[in-house]
C-alpha cells in the first residue's frame, strides 16, 4: 500500500531550462571563463562532491556555491558567481517534469500524500512557489532547513512522520542511486530510481495508484 509519495528536486520532479553547464560557460564567456560546456560539467560534479565533503549547504547556500562555482570554473569573480547565484535560485531557471502536475493532483485527490525531501537550499522555496509545486505537496524537507541530508535515514523519517505514513506504506522517488534509492530502501521506504525505474511521472502515478 501507498499512504504517501516524497520527491527529489533537481534532476527529478524539476529540470532546468537550459542546460546547467551551458549556462556557466555563456554567463562566464565575459569573466574568461574558457572550458566548454562538457568541461565545465565535469568540473562542476568533481566541485559539488569535494564541497560536499568540506561543508554543508546552509540557509540560501552562498558560501556553499561560492567555492562550487570558483572551483569548477576557475573564476572566483563575486559579479561572475552572483549572476549565476541569482538565476539558478529563480523559477525562470527551471520547469516541471513532464506529467508531474498530473500525478500530484491525481494522487492528492485518491487520498495519498505528497511531499519534497531534497539536499538544496532555501531559494528552491521561491523555486517551488513560482512554478506552483509548493500547493500540490503537502511537505516540503529541504537538507539546508535541517540537521540532515539524503541518505541519511533520519531526514526520510522525518518527512513519514510529517505525512503521516509508515515508511514501508511511503514512495521516494530520485536520480541518485545513492542518496535517493539507496537512502530511502535503508530508512524502509519503498524507492524508484528516476531515469531507470521511471522516466516520466505517469509512471509513478500509475504505480502509486495500483498500490491503493
Amino acid at each position: 500500500m501507498i499512504r504517501a509519495l516524497t520527491l527529489d528536486l533537481y534532476g527529478t520532479a524539476l529540470q532546468p531550462r537550459r542546460p546547467v553547464a551551458a549556462t556557466y560557460a555563456e554567463h562566464g564567456q565575459a569573466w574568461g571563463v574558457e572550458q566548454d560546456a562538457g568541461q565545465l560539467m565535469a568540473a562542476f560534479h568533481t566541485a559539488v562532491h569535494r564541497t560536499m565533503a568540506e561543508q554543508r549547504m546552509l540557509g540560501d547556500g552562498r558560501a556553499f556555491w561560492q567555492r562550487v562555482v570558483a572551483r569548477a570554473t576557475g573564476c572566483d569573480d563575486p559579479d561572475y558567481f552572483e549572476g549565476l547565484f541569482l538565476y539558478f535560485g529563480s523559477p525562470r531557471a527551471y520547469q516541471l517534469a513532464p506529467g508531474l502536475e498530473d500525478c500530484c493532483l491525481d494522487l492528492s485527490a485518491a487520498g495519498v500524500r505528497l511531499g519534497v525531501i531534497s539536499n538544496a537550499d532555501t531559494r528552491t522555496l521561491r523555486v517551488l512557489e513560482g512554478l506552483g509545486l509548493s500547493q500540490l505537496v503537502d511537505v516540503v524537507l529541504l537538507s539546508a532547513q535541517l540537521a540532515w541530508d539524503k541518505p541519511d535515514e533520519r531526514i526520510f523519517h522525518e518527512a513519514c512522520q510529517l505525512l503521516d505514513s509508515p515508511p514501508r506504506h511511503t514512495l521516494h522517488v530520485g536520480d541518485s542511486l545513492h542518496c535517493d534509492v539507496e537512502g530511502a530502501r535503508g530508512a524502509g521506504l519503498q524507492a524508484l530510481h528516476w531515469g531507470v525505474e521511471a522516466s516520466h511521472f505517469h509512471q509513478v502515478r500509475d504505480r502509486a495508484l495500483s498500490a491503493l
